[in-house]
Protein backbone atom coordinates (compact mmCIF):
# COMPACT_ATOMS: atom_id res chain seq x y z
CA UNK A 1 0.00 0.00 0.00
CA UNK A 2 0.68 3.74 -0.66
CA UNK A 3 2.22 5.68 2.34
CA UNK A 4 5.23 6.89 3.76
CA UNK A 5 4.32 5.91 7.31
CA UNK A 6 4.97 2.30 6.06
CA UNK A 7 8.20 3.09 4.49
CA UNK A 8 9.43 4.91 7.92
CA UNK A 9 8.22 1.11 9.88
CA UNK A 10 9.67 -0.57 7.60
CA UNK A 11 13.07 1.60 8.17
CA UNK A 12 12.58 1.54 11.70
CA UNK A 13 12.43 -2.45 11.62
CA UNK A 14 15.70 -2.39 9.69
CA UNK A 15 17.68 -0.73 12.67
CA UNK A 16 17.34 -3.75 14.38
CA UNK A 17 16.37 -6.93 12.17
CA UNK A 18 16.26 -7.97 8.46
CA UNK A 19 13.92 -6.78 6.24
CA UNK A 20 12.18 -7.63 2.65
CA UNK A 21 9.47 -5.61 1.76
CA UNK A 22 6.54 -6.70 -0.95
CA UNK A 23 5.04 -3.95 -1.86
CA UNK A 24 1.60 -4.24 -3.57
CA UNK A 25 1.10 -1.90 -6.58
CA UNK A 26 -2.34 -2.77 -7.52
CA UNK A 27 -4.03 -4.26 -9.95
CA UNK A 28 -3.85 -2.71 -13.68
CA UNK A 29 -4.78 -3.57 -17.53
CA UNK A 30 -2.14 -1.93 -18.93
CA UNK A 31 0.09 -4.46 -18.08
CA UNK A 32 0.67 -7.25 -20.56
CA UNK A 33 1.36 -10.47 -18.97
CA UNK A 34 -0.50 -11.49 -15.91
CA UNK A 35 1.19 -10.13 -13.35
CA UNK A 36 4.87 -7.84 -13.05
CA UNK A 37 7.59 -8.01 -10.41
CA UNK A 38 10.06 -5.24 -9.90
CA UNK A 39 13.41 -5.71 -7.52
CA UNK A 40 14.30 -2.64 -5.74
CA UNK A 41 16.85 -1.39 -3.38
CA UNK A 42 15.84 1.40 -1.06
CA UNK A 43 19.11 3.11 0.11
CA UNK A 44 17.75 5.98 2.24
CA UNK A 45 17.95 3.83 5.93
CA UNK A 46 20.69 2.54 7.93
CA UNK A 47 20.92 -0.53 5.54
CA UNK A 48 19.62 -0.88 2.27
CA UNK A 49 15.95 -2.74 1.97
CA UNK A 50 15.16 -5.10 -0.79
CA UNK A 51 11.57 -4.16 -2.07
CA UNK A 52 9.57 -6.35 -4.79
CA UNK A 53 6.97 -4.17 -6.30
CA UNK A 54 4.21 -6.26 -7.76
CA UNK A 55 1.35 -5.50 -10.03
CA UNK A 56 -1.41 -8.02 -11.51
CA UNK A 57 -3.57 -8.02 -14.15
CA UNK A 58 -7.22 -6.68 -13.93
CA UNK A 59 -9.10 -9.05 -15.01
CA UNK A 60 -13.12 -8.09 -15.70
CA UNK A 61 -14.18 -10.84 -12.80
CA UNK A 62 -13.02 -9.52 -9.40
CA UNK A 63 -12.96 -12.81 -7.92
CA UNK A 64 -10.43 -14.04 -10.50
CA UNK A 65 -8.61 -10.91 -9.78
CA UNK A 66 -8.39 -11.25 -6.15
CA UNK A 67 -6.89 -15.10 -6.67
CA UNK A 68 -4.59 -13.63 -8.99
CA UNK A 69 -3.32 -11.19 -5.86
CA UNK A 70 -3.06 -13.69 -3.95
CA UNK A 71 -0.67 -16.14 -6.01
CA UNK A 72 1.23 -12.68 -6.65
CA UNK A 73 1.94 -12.54 -3.41
CA UNK A 74 2.37 -16.41 -2.58
CA UNK A 75 4.93 -16.52 -5.44
CA UNK A 76 6.98 -13.71 -4.54
CA UNK A 77 7.27 -15.08 -1.23
CA UNK A 78 8.50 -18.47 -3.00
CA UNK A 79 11.25 -16.77 -4.64
CA UNK A 80 12.56 -14.45 -1.55
CA UNK A 81 12.88 -18.03 -0.05
CA UNK A 82 14.73 -19.27 -2.60
CA UNK A 83 17.00 -16.91 -3.02
CA UNK A 84 17.77 -17.49 0.79
CA UNK A 85 16.18 -15.04 2.83
CA UNK A 86 14.03 -17.07 5.45
CA UNK A 87 11.48 -14.47 7.22
CA UNK A 88 10.59 -15.87 10.69
CA UNK A 89 7.61 -13.08 11.06
CA UNK A 90 5.33 -11.85 7.88
CA UNK A 91 4.01 -8.21 9.16
CA UNK A 92 1.57 -6.08 6.83
CA UNK A 93 0.47 -3.12 6.68
CA UNK A 94 -3.22 -1.83 6.58
CA UNK A 95 -6.06 -4.48 6.44
CA UNK A 96 -6.27 -5.04 2.53
CA UNK A 97 -3.38 -7.54 3.13
CA UNK A 98 -4.31 -9.16 5.66
CA UNK A 99 -6.12 -12.05 4.50
CA UNK A 100 -2.80 -13.30 2.41
CA UNK A 101 -0.68 -12.09 5.83
CA UNK A 102 -2.75 -14.75 7.51
CA UNK A 103 -2.64 -17.35 4.86
CA UNK A 104 1.51 -16.86 5.06
CA UNK A 105 1.09 -17.69 7.97
CA UNK A 106 -0.42 -21.03 7.71
CA UNK A 107 1.35 -22.13 4.96
CA UNK A 108 5.08 -21.29 5.77
CA UNK A 109 3.85 -21.88 9.73
CA UNK A 110 5.59 -17.92 10.53
CA UNK A 111 3.45 -15.86 13.39
CA UNK A 112 1.40 -12.83 10.88
CA UNK A 113 1.04 -9.25 12.40
CA UNK A 114 -0.88 -6.35 10.83
CA UNK A 115 -0.44 -3.05 11.91
CA UNK A 116 -3.28 -0.96 10.93
CA UNK A 117 -3.78 3.02 10.13
CA UNK A 118 -6.66 3.01 7.83
CA UNK A 119 -9.30 6.10 8.84
CA UNK A 120 -11.56 3.78 6.95
CA UNK A 121 -12.76 2.25 10.31
CA UNK A 122 -13.52 5.88 11.82
CA UNK A 123 -15.07 7.35 8.62
CA UNK A 124 -17.61 4.26 8.40
CA UNK A 125 -16.51 3.22 4.74
CA UNK A 126 -16.14 -0.30 4.93
CA UNK A 127 -19.29 -2.61 3.17
CA UNK A 128 -20.36 -6.15 5.17
CA UNK A 129 -17.85 -7.65 2.91
CA UNK A 130 -15.09 -5.77 3.90
CA UNK A 131 -15.52 -6.12 7.50
CA UNK A 132 -15.64 -9.90 7.43
CA UNK A 133 -12.52 -10.20 5.65
CA UNK A 134 -11.14 -8.07 8.76
CA UNK A 135 -12.65 -10.14 11.04
CA UNK A 136 -11.27 -13.07 9.76
CA UNK A 137 -7.44 -11.87 9.24
CA UNK A 138 -7.69 -9.82 12.81
CA UNK A 139 -8.77 -12.87 14.69
CA UNK A 140 -6.06 -15.07 13.03
CA UNK A 141 -3.67 -12.81 13.08
CA UNK A 142 -1.30 -12.96 16.15
CA UNK A 143 -0.97 -9.43 17.19
CA UNK A 144 -2.85 -6.60 15.57
CA UNK A 145 -1.03 -2.77 16.04
CA UNK A 146 -3.02 -0.51 15.86
CA UNK A 147 -1.36 3.17 15.56
CA UNK A 148 -3.50 4.79 17.94
CA UNK A 149 -6.29 3.93 21.17
CA UNK A 150 -8.60 6.05 18.98
CA UNK A 151 -8.36 3.75 16.01
CA UNK A 152 -8.04 0.28 18.22
CA UNK A 153 -11.40 1.76 20.20
CA UNK A 154 -13.22 2.25 16.38
CA UNK A 155 -12.72 -0.86 15.34
CA UNK A 156 -13.91 -2.77 18.55
CA UNK A 157 -16.59 -0.42 18.13
CA UNK A 158 -17.37 -2.31 15.38
CA UNK A 159 -17.21 -5.36 16.77
CA UNK A 160 -13.92 -6.60 15.09
CA UNK A 161 -11.95 -8.75 17.66
CA UNK A 162 -7.77 -9.17 17.83
CA UNK A 163 -5.09 -9.26 20.02
CA UNK A 164 -4.03 -5.32 20.07
CA UNK A 165 -1.49 -3.49 20.97
CA UNK A 166 -0.93 0.17 19.90
CA UNK A 167 2.37 1.18 18.08
CA UNK A 168 3.21 4.36 16.77
CA UNK A 169 3.95 5.61 13.32
CA UNK A 170 7.54 6.53 12.95
CA UNK A 171 9.57 9.54 12.44
CA UNK A 172 13.15 9.82 11.08
CA UNK A 173 15.19 12.36 13.30
CA UNK A 174 17.87 12.54 11.73
CA UNK A 175 15.78 14.41 9.08
CA UNK A 176 13.25 15.94 11.14
CA UNK A 177 14.40 18.05 14.32
CA UNK A 178 14.57 21.75 14.93
CA UNK A 179 16.84 24.02 13.53
CA UNK A 180 20.33 24.40 15.00
CA UNK A 181 20.12 27.93 16.34
CA UNK A 182 16.85 29.87 17.61
CA UNK A 183 14.44 31.17 15.19
CA UNK A 184 14.96 34.99 14.70
CA UNK A 185 11.89 36.72 15.26
CA UNK A 186 10.36 38.05 12.38
CA UNK A 187 7.48 40.13 11.90
CA UNK A 188 5.52 37.99 9.63
CA UNK A 189 4.63 34.91 11.38
CA UNK A 190 4.70 31.81 9.37
CA UNK A 191 1.58 28.64 9.92
CA UNK A 192 2.06 25.63 8.23
CA UNK A 193 -0.56 22.80 6.66
CA UNK A 194 0.98 19.44 5.98
CA UNK A 195 -1.04 17.00 4.15
CA UNK A 196 -3.13 15.57 1.30
CA UNK A 197 -5.71 18.24 -0.21
CA UNK A 198 -8.95 15.67 0.25
CA UNK A 199 -12.38 16.61 1.88
CA UNK A 200 -11.53 14.89 4.98
CA UNK A 201 -8.71 17.26 5.75
CA UNK A 202 -11.18 19.81 5.74
CA UNK A 203 -9.11 22.58 4.70
CA UNK A 204 -11.87 24.80 3.51
CA UNK A 205 -12.25 25.43 7.42
CA UNK A 206 -8.37 26.25 7.53
CA UNK A 207 -9.10 28.97 4.60
CA UNK A 208 -11.97 30.17 6.23
CA UNK A 209 -10.65 30.93 9.47
CA UNK A 210 -7.59 32.71 8.69
CA UNK A 211 -10.01 34.98 6.80
CA UNK A 212 -11.55 36.09 10.04
CA UNK A 213 -7.75 36.46 11.43
CA UNK A 214 -7.14 38.89 8.22
CA UNK A 215 -9.52 40.79 9.31
CA UNK A 216 -7.74 41.47 13.23
CA UNK A 217 -4.10 41.14 12.19
CA UNK A 218 -2.02 40.60 8.88
CA UNK A 219 1.12 39.29 10.48
CA UNK A 220 1.50 35.96 9.36
CA UNK A 221 1.16 33.15 5.87
CA UNK A 222 -0.04 30.55 5.29
CA UNK A 223 1.99 28.03 3.67
CA UNK A 224 -0.42 24.52 2.52
CA UNK A 225 2.07 21.98 1.76
CA UNK A 226 0.17 18.85 -0.48
CA UNK A 227 -1.34 17.71 -2.97
CA UNK A 228 -4.78 16.54 -4.02
CA UNK A 229 -8.36 16.42 -6.10
CA UNK A 230 -9.44 19.73 -4.19
CA UNK A 231 -6.69 22.21 -4.89
CA UNK A 232 -8.48 24.17 -7.66
CA UNK A 233 -11.35 24.11 -5.15
CA UNK A 234 -9.20 26.03 -2.56
CA UNK A 235 -7.71 28.13 -4.84
CA UNK A 236 -10.14 29.61 -5.99
CA UNK A 237 -11.85 29.89 -2.29
CA UNK A 238 -8.42 31.50 -1.46
CA UNK A 239 -8.73 33.76 -4.65
CA UNK A 240 -12.56 35.02 -3.71
CA UNK A 241 -11.80 35.63 -0.42
CA UNK A 242 -8.71 37.66 -1.34
CA UNK A 243 -5.80 35.98 0.39
CA UNK A 244 -3.59 35.23 -2.49
CA UNK A 245 -0.97 37.73 -0.54
CA UNK A 246 -1.26 35.58 2.79
CA UNK A 247 -1.69 31.77 1.41
CA UNK A 248 0.97 29.96 -0.74
CA UNK A 249 0.27 26.33 -2.38
CA UNK A 250 3.24 24.77 -2.90
CA UNK A 251 2.01 21.33 -4.19
CA UNK A 252 3.84 18.14 -2.77
CA UNK A 253 6.92 18.01 -1.73
CA UNK A 254 9.70 15.68 -0.96
CA UNK A 255 10.47 14.69 2.39
CA UNK A 256 13.76 16.71 3.14
CA UNK A 257 11.69 19.76 2.23
CA UNK A 258 8.91 19.32 4.08
CA UNK A 259 11.71 19.06 6.93
CA UNK A 260 12.69 22.49 6.45
CA UNK A 261 9.73 23.78 5.64
CA UNK A 262 8.92 22.67 9.28
CA UNK A 263 11.67 24.28 10.56
CA UNK A 264 11.39 27.12 9.42
CA UNK A 265 7.74 27.29 10.18
CA UNK A 266 6.15 28.50 13.46
CA UNK A 267 3.41 26.42 14.16
CA UNK A 268 1.06 23.71 12.73
CA UNK A 269 -2.59 23.61 11.66
CA UNK A 270 -4.16 20.46 11.00
CA UNK A 271 -8.27 20.82 10.59
CA UNK A 272 -9.17 17.18 9.77
CA UNK A 273 -12.63 15.45 10.48
CA UNK A 274 -10.67 11.66 11.30
CA UNK A 275 -7.13 11.38 12.16
CA UNK A 276 -6.20 7.88 12.96
CA UNK A 277 -2.56 9.12 14.35
CA UNK A 278 -1.24 12.02 11.81
CA UNK A 279 2.69 11.82 11.05
CA UNK A 280 2.07 15.20 9.76
CA UNK A 281 1.72 16.10 13.76
CA UNK A 282 4.09 13.96 14.78
CA UNK A 283 6.94 15.15 12.22
CA UNK A 284 6.29 18.91 13.30
CA UNK A 285 6.58 17.68 17.50
CA UNK A 286 9.80 16.14 16.20
CA UNK A 287 10.72 19.41 14.48
CA UNK A 288 9.93 21.98 17.65
CA UNK A 289 6.41 23.11 16.49
CA UNK A 290 3.51 23.84 18.37
CA UNK A 291 0.65 22.52 16.78
CA UNK A 292 -3.47 23.09 16.29
CA UNK A 293 -5.26 20.43 15.66
CA UNK A 294 -8.84 19.64 15.65
CA UNK A 295 -10.52 16.51 17.92
CA UNK A 296 -9.71 13.99 15.04
CA UNK A 297 -8.86 10.93 16.84
CA UNK A 298 -5.14 10.07 16.95
CA UNK A 299 -3.95 13.55 17.25
CA UNK A 300 -5.57 13.67 20.59
CA UNK A 301 -2.89 11.35 22.21
CA UNK A 302 -0.71 13.58 20.71
CA UNK A 303 -1.55 17.09 21.97
CA UNK A 304 -1.05 18.31 25.28
CA UNK A 305 -0.62 21.77 27.02
CA UNK A 306 2.94 22.07 26.31
CA UNK A 307 2.74 21.79 22.97
CA UNK A 308 -0.27 22.89 21.34
CA UNK A 309 -3.93 23.20 21.33
CA UNK A 310 -7.12 20.92 20.47
CA UNK A 311 -10.17 22.57 19.34
CA UNK A 312 -13.24 21.35 17.70
CA UNK A 313 -13.84 19.93 14.15
CA UNK A 314 -15.61 22.36 11.83
CA UNK A 315 -15.25 25.43 13.39
CA UNK A 316 -13.13 28.22 11.71
CA UNK A 317 -14.60 30.53 14.46
CA UNK A 318 -12.90 29.16 16.91
CA UNK A 319 -9.75 27.87 14.82
CA UNK A 320 -10.00 31.80 14.03
CA UNK A 321 -9.30 32.47 18.04
CA UNK A 322 -6.84 29.56 17.96
CA UNK A 323 -4.63 31.01 15.79
CA UNK A 324 -4.99 34.48 16.81
CA UNK A 325 -3.91 32.61 20.50
CA UNK A 326 -1.04 30.97 19.49
CA UNK A 327 0.50 34.13 17.18
CA UNK A 328 0.69 35.64 20.53
CA UNK A 329 1.52 33.03 23.00
CA UNK A 330 4.47 31.32 20.86
CA UNK A 331 6.68 31.91 23.35
CA UNK A 332 5.53 30.01 25.94
CA UNK A 333 6.36 26.87 23.96
CA UNK A 334 10.18 25.45 24.00
CA UNK A 335 11.51 24.03 20.98
CA UNK A 336 13.42 21.19 22.76
CA UNK A 337 11.38 20.38 24.78
CA UNK A 338 8.83 19.06 22.45
CA UNK A 339 10.95 17.64 20.47
CA UNK A 340 12.70 16.00 22.72
CA UNK A 341 9.40 14.61 24.25
CA UNK A 342 8.30 13.57 20.98
CA UNK A 343 11.54 12.01 19.97
CA UNK A 344 11.08 9.32 22.66
CA UNK A 345 7.45 8.46 21.38
CA UNK A 346 8.15 8.24 17.68
CA UNK A 347 11.44 8.54 17.03
CA UNK A 348 12.56 5.59 14.39
CA UNK A 349 15.50 4.33 16.74
CA UNK A 350 12.55 3.95 19.28
CA UNK A 351 9.60 2.61 17.61
CA UNK A 352 12.07 0.23 16.03
CA UNK A 353 13.04 -0.82 19.28
CA UNK A 354 9.47 -1.62 20.33
CA UNK A 355 8.13 -3.85 17.59
CA UNK A 356 11.90 -5.68 17.97
CA UNK A 357 10.72 -6.63 21.23
CA UNK A 358 7.52 -7.36 20.16
CA UNK A 359 9.38 -9.65 17.40
CA UNK A 360 10.96 -11.73 20.14
CA UNK A 361 7.82 -11.76 22.03
CA UNK A 362 5.85 -13.12 19.00
CA UNK A 363 8.71 -15.86 18.29
CA UNK A 364 8.70 -16.73 21.71
CA UNK A 365 5.31 -17.46 22.16
CA UNK A 366 4.61 -19.27 18.57
CA UNK A 367 7.33 -21.91 19.37
CA UNK A 368 6.14 -22.76 22.70
CA UNK A 369 2.65 -23.11 21.23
Amino acid sequence: MAGVFIKEHARAVQIYDNVIVIHLLGASREIKSLWQIEKDIEKNTCCPITVFRIRWKLIPFPYLTYLLYLFCIFMTVRRIRTGGFQPNIVHAHIYSSGIPAVMLSKFHNIPAIITEHSSAFMRGLLPPKEIRKIRYSFRNAHLILPVSSALKETIEAIGIRGNFRIVPNAVDTNRFKPPLKSKHITQIKSILFVGSLLPVKCLHILIKAIFQVKSLRRDWHLDIIGEGPQRAELENLVSKLDLRDYVTFHGQKRQDDVAQLMRDADFLVLTSEYETFSVAIAEALVSGLPVISTRCGGPEELINNENGVLISRNDPIGLAHSIVWMLDNLDIYSAATISQSSAKQFGMDKVGEVLHSIYLDTLASWHKN
